[in-house]
């Protein structure tokens, strides 16, 4: 298996499991119409054009296949003891004190593999 930047062509396979009501019943998007994962894949790979770059998203590939991704997002390229976010909140921390939540895509902040 191998990681390498995601692209546009990717997206039928995101699709392939974005689409899946089993894959997102724990996701705050999805089950994903066509539109809605090409725009989702679309600004993950115009995100990599962006300086300072914030958001990484990977294609998981076997053989060739995309078979999973995942992305890094970077909150802050400034993180201190005064900063707002740099402290991690309790999950049943109240959602006023807790910082907004990135849900663009199906992955959100963190990684999706294929149930394949």
């Amino acid at each position: 298996m191998t990681l390498s930047r995601i692209e546009l062509a990717d997206w039928r396979a995101v699709h392939s499991w974005a689409s899946l009501p089993q894959v997102c019943r724990f996701q705050t998007w999805g089950p994903n119409t066509e539109e809605q994962t090409r725009a989702f894949v679309a600004t993950a790979v115009d995100a990599w054009a962006y300086s300072p770059q914030q958001r990484f998203a990977y294609a998981a590939r076997t053989e060739g296949d995309v078979v999973g991704m995942g992305e890094l997002h970077v909150r802050s390229h400034h993180l201190g003891r005064d900063h707002p976010h740099d402290q991690v909140p309790h999950p049943q921390a109240s959602s006023s004190s807790r910082p907004d939540r990135d849900t663009a895509g199906p992955t959100g902040t963190g990684g999706l593999v294929s149930p394949r």
